[in-house]
């Protein structure tokens, strides 16, 4: 196989094999994308005339449309978001866009950033795949720091759905279940999400709600100086979206912590947002630590309010904790019970089969794992994958190769491992790649693990695979876009 090969990518590695893209380091300087925050880099150039060489200082502008990312996707939109800029990109060797989240300005001046992020993005990449949350597929580190690999919802945030004014309530009922069936899903796995709000609910283009950015509001805060206290509504969420606890105790609650935020805390910011769903205003005419009167009434603003959701609408924000629902399985069975009192019909739903995307999960949560170096953790999610679907390519090349370098296999049984998949028809393309993959780096340069999300062009094994999500939940649009 030629040298050159080796240069390049296959099969949804991010690394050095086959295929189109060469690596950042080996791109010349003109060619990289710029760098973080228009940050000052410098390079020292050689005099045609031999000598000293000269130190050229070089200012980054702005990431355009057409530049690459991390050296290997190419941005087709930059969005703003919640805390920075928001890359849409696609990457031409697995013809797949993803959202890509760009770190805050100042995770490079907080030291504790990364460790709060590997561990937000560990538990949103545990959620899986579901109808109503955005699946986060992987993180990339550059310069020391992740950037988020999300799947990307076509569409617009509700906040900018609610700039078209009230939503009518058959709307707002559907959208309310989705987000609540969203969070349920993510309280069972045991995450919140600590800043629920209409900029990080996603509605796509056929008006399926998806929910983003898990644990960013908490863990990509901004950092606080010495000796002063954390004001909760710094940096990451508006003084009406802080639940009442949170003001005095913002840890999250604990055996040992009972009094801190948890999955009711969620619940009030979901109310909140109901709030400007159907009424166009918060809830609570100040944003002191205690309310000095109460919610505002409903039918001040909307003369038709019904009773039902108006009580629904009091008990997602009650001040007191004890009269707030205390998860999203309540609101759920009390937003049904509405849906069928107003319509005379069962409430709408997407049907789910998370069985068919376990193996998938697992591997992408190994690959997580070990990005983020957490290596035996990674191999235990690849035993995993391979447990649910024995011939799992990706998985089985992940652990093969964890168990290569960790010198428990050599370079011929590293490759057997990686052929085995190709037995399983539907995974013979992927299969082949790997092993090509294998070949070309050789045993002295092994390839970084590769996600489940990627694939050669032409493959079966997109994840999500736009077939298979399809007989997931009929309706939704899971259908990849193409750059």
């Amino acid at each position: 196989m030629p040298a050159e090969t080796s240069k390049r990518r296959t099969c949804g590695t991010w690394g050095e094999c086959a295929f189109s893209h060469p690596r950042l380091r080996d791109l010349p300087m003109s060619q990289r994308s710029p760098g973080l925050w228009g940050r000052l880099f410098q390079k020292r150039s050689q005099p045609e005339s031999g000598g000293e060489p000269e130190l050229t200082t070089l200012v980054d502008r702005p990431r355009e449309p057409g530049d690459l990312l991390l050296g290997t996707c190419r941005i087709l939109e930059v969005l703003p978001g919640s805390w920075g800029a928001v890359y849409v990109v696609s990457d031409p060797a697995q013809d797949i866009v993803f959202a890509v989240k760009q770190p805050p300005d100042h995770a490079a001046s907080d030291p504790d950033f990364s460790a709060r992020a590997a561990a937000a993005a560990s538990n949103w990449n545990s959620l899986g795949m579901h109808p109503h949350v955005a699946y986060l597929y992987f993180a990339r580190q550059e310069d020391g720091l992740p950037y988020l690999f999300v799947e990307h919802v076509p569409g617009q945030t509700l906040r900018r759905r609610l700039e078209g004014g009230l939503t009518d309530y058959k709307a707002g009922i559907k959208l309310a279940l989705e987000v609540a069936r969203g969070m349920e899903h993510a309280h069972r796995r045991g995450v919140l999400h600590r800043g629920l709000r209409p900029e990080n609910i996603l509605i796509q283009d056929r008006g399926v709600a998806k929910i983003t950015d898990f644990g960013l509001a908490a863990a990509w805060r901004p950092p606080v100086a010495k000796g002063r206290k954390r004001d909760p509504a710094a940096g990451h969420l508006p003084p009406a979206y802080v639940p009442f606890e949170a003001w005095e105790n913002p840890a999250p609650a604990t055996p040992e912590n009972p009094g801190g935020v948890g999955f009711d805390s969620d619940v009030f910011n979901f109310g909140v947002c109901l709030w400007e769903v159907f009424l166009g205003k918060t809830p609570y005419r100040d944003t002191a630590k205690k309310p000095s009167a109460p919610p505002r009434d409903p039918s001040e603003i909307r003369p038709d309010f019904p009773d039902p959701l108006k009580t629904l609408l009091y008990r997602c924000v009650a001040p007191d904790r004890a009269e707030r629902y205390p998860d999203f399985s309540a609101v759920l069975a009390d937003l049904e019970q509405a849906w069928r009192a107003f319509f005379s019909s069962p409430p709408p739903a997407l049907p789910f089969q998370p069985g068919d995307f376990a193996a998938d999960c697992a591997n992408n949560r190994g690959w997580l794992a070990w990005t983020l170096g957490e290596k035996e953790e990674a191999r235990r999610f690849w035993h995993q994958a391979l447990a649910r679907d024995r011939t799992h390519p990706q998985a089985a090349y992940n652990l093969a190769r964890a168990r290569y370098l960790y010198g428990e296999k050599d370079d011929t049984a590293f490759l057997a491992s990686v052929r085995q998949s190709a037995g399983n028809p539907a995974h013979r393309a992927a299969a082949d790649e790997l092993a090509a993959c294998v070949h070309a780096a050789g045993a002295t340069r092994m390839l970084p693990p590769t996600p489940s999300g990627t694939a050669p062009r032409g493959s079966s094994s997109f994840f999500p695979n736009p077939r298979r999500a399809a007989r997931a939940w009929p309706g939704n649009s899971w259908a990849i876009p193409r750059p």
